[in-house]
């Protein structure tokens, strides 16, 4: 049997950014990735997010990543 696949739909960072006061350059100091890549996902042209990313990402702005990304299933 086949398991679903999850695709990611979109995320919360930008909303997340802002209610935290932080800035895209905050936010890829405290990942540790780069600029372009972070504004890809953030502008959501990059649907598929590796889990070791999207966790760099939900630790940097200190949310669970069900709370950064919406997954379709």
């Amino acid at each position: 049997m086949k398991k679903p696949k999850e695709k990611v739909e979109g995320n919360r960072i930008a909303q997340l950014l802002e209610i935290k006061s932080m800035s895209q350059s905050e936010l890829c100091a405290l990942s540790g990735l780069d600029k372009s890549h972070v504004s890809r996902i953030i502008n959501n042209k990059t649907m598929c997010v590796s889990l070791p990313i999207a966790y760099k990402i939900s630790l940097a702005l200190d949310e669970p990543i069900e709370n950064v990304f919406i997954l379709k299933y």
